[in-house]
């Protein structure tokens, strides 16, 4: 058995295969090398690649490896490094080495997520005496590395570990291969950002007038969440984990996000740090911290446009109305904080949403569409909690 360990730069990945690894053999990371050229870099990096299948074929036993081919071909990809002409030579060559089983890809990995903010620590303590290329810890090689195995792997997973923000998820017999290849050359579309929207706003605001008029998403109503307690909340928690697994789905509106879910948890009856820690700690064990949205809406406006509303719109029932409203300046908080927080890697926008359905939909088309991972998300909201921030 060959286990592939992979994640960005200074997750953790050695030390994880030191702690839970022992009597595998263990081939390491190919070591950075200073004095060539960033194409023929890649050159010597799969050239070693096809050494260490050579090496493996010739083990009896157990393999863990530290980092994999995948890492080679993510760079490519991503560093912006190379020409045109070099990048489509280094497809092929990749390609071609993978067809031909020249280079090992190991149908289990072991992916460690971990907060960007956290690798970005770990540089400053550790990264000049790793000698570890700045570009691998720029933000968006970071997004483009998660992206990859986001795209690839992210419906069939188990989570094998989560401690200190980080989780390690297995995916286990996969056609790898398979999905990387597409017409023999590298698939692109593993590196697509697909978008995914989260609708959010105070009750009676249009949220589903919105989703339903709008024709440029497939629109994912509301759903009813069910009677909770502080004491048994555990029904409101399977709904919030329903809600975070619908991003698996691309090109979703989804109205009344687990984010709204998670401050009616908070909010609706005066709740304690332990208790937000803990929620926001149980749900970070549950679901994938690798699924991402591309854009958080939170709709705003007069208290007494939305009672109009609500008379206006005497179709739907309303029971929890009042109960909203009583919490929802602490509601707005919690979106403002996690956005300043997040500074540029936010992708929350706070919509004045007074005009128009026609006005307010207009101003979601117009957003650029942005990457923001579970794991930098619940990162932030946890530290914001510790902080007494919201």
């Amino acid at each position: 058995m060959v286990i592939g360990v992979e994640g960005n730069v200074h997750v953790g990945k050695t030390t994880y295969i030191e702690h839970n690894f022992i009597g595998y053999y263990c081939i390491n990371e190919i070591k950075f090398v200073k004095n060539l050229k960033d194409y023929d870099r890649q050159l010597y990096y799969i050239d070693e690649e096809r050494k260490k299948a050579k090496l493996i074929n010739s083990i009896d036993g157990n393999i863990v490896l530290d980092r994999t081919i995948l890492s080679t071909l993510i760079y490519c990809f991503c560093s912006q490094k190379f020409s045109n002409n070099e990048l489509l030579s280094l497809n092929i060559i990749l390609s071609k080495n993978i067809l031909n089983k020249n280079v090992c890809v190991p149908n289990i990995i072991n992916f460690i997520i971990y907060p960007y903010d956290l690798i970005n620590v770990n540089q400053k303590l550790i990264g000049k005496k790793k000698k570890t290329q700045m570009s691998l810890v720029d933000y968006n090689y970071y997004i483009s590395y998660s992206l990859f195995f986001s795209n690839l792997i992210h419906d069939s997973y188990n989570i094998i570990n989560y401690n200190n923000y980080r989780q390690i998820l297995s995916y286990n017999d996969l056609n790898i291969c398979q999905k990387i290849i597409k017409d023999n050359l590298i698939d692109s579309s593993l590196f697509k950002i697909e978008k995914r929207v989260l609708l959010d706003g105070a009750p009676a605001i249009g949220k589903s007038t919105i989703g339903k008029t709008q024709r440029e998403y497939e629109y994912i109503e509301e759903c009813k969440y069910k009677q909770y307690t502080i004491e048994d909340y555990s029904n409101q928690l399977e709904s919030i984990i329903y809600r975070i697994n619908l991003l698996k789905n691309n090109n979703v509106l989804i109205d009344t996000s687990f984010l709204m879910g998670i401050t009616n948890l908070f909010y609706r009856v005066t709740t304690t740090k332990e208790f937000k820690l803990h929620i926001i700690d149980k749900i970070m064990q549950s679901v994938s911290m690798l699924y991402y949205c591309t854009n958080i809406i939170y709709l705003i406006t007069d208290k007494n446009i939305l009672y109009n509303r609500k008379t206006n719109d005497s179709r739907k029932k309303r029971l929890h109305f009042e109960d909203n409203l009583n919490y929802l300046e602490k509601e707005i908080n919690f979106y403002y904080k996690i956005k300043n927080r997040l500074k540029l890697k936010s992708n929350i926008n706070i919509i004045d949403a007074s005009g128009t359905i026609a006005e307010t939909i207009n101003q979601i088309s117009s957003l650029e569409h942005k990457p923001l991972f579970l794991v930098d998300l619940f990162y932030t909201i946890r530290e914001l909690i510790v902080e007494d921030e919201i």
